[in-house]
């Protein structure tokens, strides 16, 4: 059976005075959130999800990737988690520029936050 295709659209960031456009990291897990209930209902399996929050949020890249791969793996313990099979993180790369996380960086903290949530779950 082939897998539908969803688009989802979603904003991490709100205008603030007098800050501006500001990303709560509580939020990344509410969207991360909402994506497993969308993913769930539409029997998706396969998920491309940009690093939200280091654009116009303000949050450093690093962190946001740490906050994002937590609530992906929050979201994985949860009812209709066990759809996420396929999980491609989009890092974005200013033309003519490497991207604003090395691909081994990524690896890295991928296995230690992994390796936490594995270790908290035993």
């Amino acid at each position: 059976m082939e897998q539908p295709l969803v688009a989802i659209h979603a904003s991490v960031a709100s205008d603030r005075q007098p800050d501006g456009l500001r990303t709560e990291l509580s939020t990344i897990f509410k969207v991360v959130d909402k994506i497993r209930c969308i993913i769930a209902e539409e029997r998706v399996t396969s998920v491309y999800l940009p690093l939200l929050g280091a654009g116009k949020g303000g949050v450093t890249a690093e962190i946001a990737l740490h906050t994002v791969l937590a609530a992906l793996l929050d979201s994985r313990c949860k009812s209709g988690g066990h759809h996420f099979r396929e999980i491609h993180l989009v890092v974005y790369a200013p033309e003519g520029r490497p991207p604003e996380l090395a691909p081994t960086r990524v690896a890295n903290l991928f296995e230690h936050i992994l390796g936490l949530y594995q270790t908290a779950s035993q």
